[in-house]
């Protein structure tokens, strides 16, 4: 009774592994560990800021901002809860993602322990003819980190977002739609692990 049984598994084993396609066996996939390297994602911060609540503009209702450039107060945010270890990736991507509401352009940097990221000028949110954001404008920029700059973001304690708002290259800046738009940003980071390096 015994063989039978044996037997019986030996012909379905024979028969899964027949009827599955070779490349599901294809061992040599696996002949270099080095290359191993999975995506991993890491969260920094986020965060939502209303214009007025970082800048005084002094003009009010409909009536038209004409200011060149507004920088708003920096933004501190604290990083002493995350931990990065750095001995098993060589580079890191800092991903960010910005939502702008109002409607003038917007450039940002990030800065921690001497290191300066500065953004490329990114778009106001879409007017009508009256200069009402009617849309939000949406844009994730990627920074590449080097080693050194990843673990100087290790050893920080925090980074400071500085925003700077530009005139819209079409369309009437109206101090309402400015004061009350709203800037969304979203930080991570993305790095290739080096499973050999842990």
């Amino acid at each position: 009774m015994k063989q039978k049984i044996k037997l019986f598994f030996l012909i379905v084993i024979t028969f899964i592994i027949n009827s599955c396609e070779p490349e599901y066996f294809d061992i040599s996939r696996f002949k270099s560990p080095d290359n191993l390297a999975p995506i991993v994602y890491l969260p920094v911060s986020s965060g939502d800021y209303i214009v007025k609540d970082y800048v005084n503009i002094p003009e009010s209702g409909n009536a038209l901002v004409l200011t060149a450039q507004i920088k708003l107060d920096s933004i501190q945010y604290d990083l002493t809860g995350l931990a990065f270890q750095t001995a098993a990736v060589d580079s890191v991507f800092l991903i960010v993602k910005t939502i702008n509401a109002n409607p003038m352009q917007i450039q940002y940097a990030i800065s921690f322990n001497g290191v300066v990221i500065n953004s490329p000028v990114l778009p106001g949110g879409t007017l009508d003819l009256a200069g009402h954001v009617t849309a939000p404008s949406e844009k994730t920029t990627t920074f590449v980190l080097s080693n050194p700059e990843f673990k100087k973001l290790g050893e920080a304690s925090g980074y400071t977002l500085l925003f700077t708002l530009s005139q819209p290259k079409v369309g009437p800046v109206i101090a309402n739609d400015l004061k009350t738009g709203k800037i969304s940003m979203m930080i991570a980071c993305r790095a290739s692990l080096k499973l050999l390096k842990l």
